[in-house]
């Protein structure tokens, strides 16, 4: 009987044994199992806080770091301040994923808003700082109030289209962003949206916005069939003010241009290919057949790069498309009304003879003094209307081109309501 119990005994032992083995084994088992759904809550978890950050924090980030960007840009080139954000190579690549048209009246991209019955289309290169919103607001009404209805601004953003299109179509729906429409005046000006380019062949020149904007737009005017009659633009800088509606036209082959004499391009007849003997200095206001300027779209970007890699000359690219127009065998034609920059410029009563007013350089009498680069400097702020400082002997003896502008400056300002009613501060 005692072997009987022992053996008994034995076995209930190697019982209770196994049994808590088990139950260790389940411990366990529940233990990574909570692990594991746990780990899954929280990265889920942090998914949508990824996804609410991407859809409702860009226009924090921007308005944080945006005077940043800009101040760096602008150190190293202030006529072109506007920041921007490096553009991978592979993001370059197919156009379709690229841009969307947004206009006034389908701000969530559509059919674009060119006039199917005029010959010429008006367009612009913008950047998306508030230095050059507030230019692009001033040139679009002073167009509209000199009856000039057919315009389009080119606006580049810095965003990775390929990620955030969707995202950016539904704010452009839901209007829920204000930082991402209304801010850049979309709803306010008949706008191509496509990426910026500053960053191509791994330079920081803003100019090859221009070139690849223009680029892209004539793209997707003809893939999508939007030109109507339209047979030839008007490519202006967005710091001009229209005075009188633009009524010349282009013909191929021979460009309407100002003459800007400091385009010295004899310094450029490395880059010359083949024997041309005449290379002009033209540049915008600039009125050009959309042949033309495919002819010279084909080489005016890898000419822009040879130039900058070579010289770093901040204007390549006005070299570079003079250089383009001779190696294609088209001679522009100067007109000397189509801009006047001040000081330089009529009385006021002979402002309409001239198309537009470039606001380019700084205006000095006496010990006043403005400059359009004061607001680039400070981001958040844009001018109010120009009054005349100095002392009264000082006004007395202002010249005709600075008075003239002036004037010029504040009727356009005194007609946009972009002015009146935009909160600048998004």
């Amino acid at each position: 009987s005692s072997s009987l119990f022992d053996r008994l005994y034995q076995e209930a032992k190697n019982q209770n044994k196994t049994t808590h083995e088990t139950n260790q084994s389940m411990d366990r088992a529940l233990v990574w199992t909570s692990v594991v759904f746990l780990s899954t809550v929280l990265l889920l978890l942090q998914l949508v806080a990824v996804g609410i950050w991407q859809e409702q924090g860009e226009a924090t980030v921007a308005r944080t770091f945006r005077p940043h960007i800009d101040a760096m840009s602008s150190a190293l080139e202030p006529e072109f301040g506007e920041g921007s954000q490096r553009v991978e190579s592979q993001e370059v690549d197919d156009l379709a994923q690229s841009k969307f048209v947004a206009t006034m009246d389908s701000p969530e991209g559509g059919d674009t808003t060119v006039d199917v019955q005029s010959d010429m289309l008006v367009v612009w290169s913008s950047g998306d700082s508030t230095y050059q919103l507030w230019q692009s607001a001033l040139l679009a009404c002073s167009l509209k109030a000199q009856g000039e209805h057919n315009f389009l601004r080119i606006l580049h953003r810095n965003v990775n289209f390929r990620r955030h299109r969707q995202a950016e179509q539904r704010r452009y729906a839901s209007r829920r962003f204000p930082h991402t429409d209304r801010y850049y005046l979309i709803d306010r000006i008949p706008t191509f949206l496509t990426r910026d380019y500053s960053y191509m062949h791994h330079d920081n020149y803003v100019p090859y916005n221009r070139i690849l904007g223009l680029r892209d737009l004539l793209a997707h005017l003809r893939s999508t069939r939007s030109l109507g009659h339209v047979k030839q633009l008007c490519i202006l800088d967005p710091d001009m003010i229209c005075t009188s509606r633009v009524t010349q036209r282009a013909r191929d082959g021979s460009p309407l241009g100002s003459l800007h004499v400091f385009l010295d391009v004899t310094k450029m007849t490395e880059f010359v290919e083949g024997n041309h003997t005449f290379v002009g200095r033209a540049w915008a206001p600039l009125l050009i057949t959309l042949d033309d300027l495919e002819r010279i779209l084909q080489c005016w970007e890898g000419k822009t790069a040879r130039i900058r890699e070579a010289t770093h000359n901040w204007i390549a690219e006005m070299w570079a498309y003079n250089l383009c127009a001779s190696e294609a065998g088209i001679q522009h034609r100067y007109v000397d009304t189509l801009q006047v920059l001040p000081p330089a410029g009529p009385a006021l009563a002979d402002a309409h003879r001239f198309n537009f007013f470039h606001y380019a350089y700084p205006l000095e009498v006496g010990s006043w003094r403005w400059d359009k680069h004061d607001f680039l400097r400070a981001e958040s702020t844009v001018p109010g209307p120009i009054e005349l400082g100095g002392s009264q002997q000082e006004r007395s003896v202002v010249p005709p081109g600075i008075s003239t502008f002036v004037s010029v400056f504040n009727h356009a300002m005194e007609q946009c309501d972009a002015f009146k009613t935009h909160d600048w501060r998004a």
